[in-house]
């Protein structure tokens, strides 16, 4: 695969580091930015945090067996894959990781050449890359957009993504990789995360 992301893993991207002030707040509250206002809540009890950890590493395990298979060409067997893992993420609402798996998912229509499933699901990572702050990731979908529209013959629409998301790579300092990395020809122009 071309322009390989960083996978959906338990690193947090730079855009998604915590406040510096949240660290005065009291261990009782929780502060949230699931909405526009800020919001405290109670301290999620210790078995509701260990049940959350488990369960995002049950997605981001999900969500990188489905890369494997993706990038072996199997990618009818890492749709459901995929599927388990975005169910995870929205149960635990873990946005980030739900723009990288509906992004992934769109990958395996991509090479099911299922382009306008795949345009569905690449708009709807991008949608909410594009909400929670992940410029690589909003680079990366804008690409795999650009590279559906260039596999439908729609050349002027794909150089529209094509630019976007090089801009956006350009400004986050993610520079495309070369082609010796890159593969087999199932890379052309796609990027997993």
């Amino acid at each position: 695969m071309s322009a390989v992301d960083v996978p959906y893993n338990d690193s947090k991207s730079p855009t998604m580091k915590p406040h510096p002030l949240l660290s005065l707040l009291s261990p009782v509250l929780l502060l949230t930015a699931a909405v526009p206002a800020i919001v405290l809540l109670p301290a999620p009890t210790l078995a509701q945090t260990d049940s959350t950890t488990s369960r995002r590493a049950e997605s981001i395990e999900l969500n990188n067996r489905g890369r494997q298979l993706l990038s072996l060409g199997r990618a009818q067997e890492a749709l459901p894959l995929f599927e388990q893992a975005l169910v995870i993420v929205r149960d635990i609402g873990e946005r980030q990781g739900e723009g990288v798996i509906l992004n992934n998912i769109g990958l395996v229509y991509r090479n099911l050449g299922q382009y306008e499933r795949a345009l569905e699901f690449f708009e709807q990572a991008l949608a909410i890359r594009t909400e929670v702050g992940d410029r690589p990731g909003e680079g990366t979908t804008l690409n795999n957009i650009g590279a559906v529209y260039r596999n439908l013959g729609q050349y002027e629409r794909a150089l529209e993504f094509y630019e976007q998301a090089l801009a956006i790579r350009t400004k986050v300092g993610d520079r495309p990789r070369p082609k010796a990395w890159e593969g087999d020809r199932l890379s052309s122009n796609c990027s997993p995360i």
